[in-house]
């Protein structure tokens, strides 16, 4: 119930329009039954009210949006190759699947020696399905991006799993804990984890 509510209230502006139709319908209803000063007042109470909380949802920004934003900010940077713009994003040290921390440093090092190997272009994102603990969260969700690279060239879509810490007012992933490439649409996928891990062993080999 508290979780539809932030939804309401703070997060999905057709939601919260759809219940304001639905209140001005009641209250306009009862106004042409009773046809009182009172119902009149009650229908411009209820507008008011409607418009406050439209101005409200505009202004506020809650974890969860801010979670689907770092997101958002993060496939951004990578979309451009650019690996100074991620360094934000990620917590000081993390890990990498199930192995142990890595310095944030090498994690942005292992970024710049795949996307050497790999382009990244027109990424977008969806599907987003987040568990919110206190200052810690998981969020999983898809990206869908055209990749060029060592026997790739199309479309292809991808989910990632990430583990998040809310530092400094800023959602940062400190746990990548999954990630799986789709082949074309075809109904296959590859664990990117391995690649990754690769990458990592050569970025702390090479940290310049």
């Amino acid at each position: 119930m508290g979780n539809f509510l932030t939804r309401l209230l703070f997060e999905e502006p057709a939601l919260l329009l759809m219940f304001g139709a639905m209140a001005m319908a009641v209250a306009l209803g009862v106004h042409r039954r009773r046809f009182t000063s009172a119902t009149r007042n009650g229908v411009w109470g209820t507008l008011a009210g409607c418009i406050i909380l439209v101005i409200v949802q505009s202004l506020v920004v809650t974890r969860r949006e801010a979670l689907i934003e770092t997101v958002q900010q993060l496939t951004a940077a990578v979309d451009e190759g650019n690996v100074l713009a991620m360094e934000p994003f990620f917590y000081s040290e993390v890990r990498l699947g199930q192995k142990g921390a890595a310095p944030r440093e090498a994690i942005l090092r292992m970024a710049d020696l795949a996307l050497r190997e790999y382009q990244v272009d027109e990424a977008g994102t969806g599907g987003f399905n987040m568990e919110i603990a206190g200052d810690r969260a998981t969020v999983t969700f898809r990206v869908t991006c055209d990749l060029q690279g060592r026997d790739v060239g199309y479309r292809t879509p991808s989910t990632w799993r990430l583990g998040v810490l809310y530092d400094a007012n800023q959602w940062r992933i400190d746990h990548i804990e999954s990630g799986e490439i789709g082949l074309g649409g075809i109904g296959q996928s590859i664990d990117v984890m391995p690649y990754l891990q690769s990458q990592l062993a050569s970025a702390r080999q090479s940290p310049n």
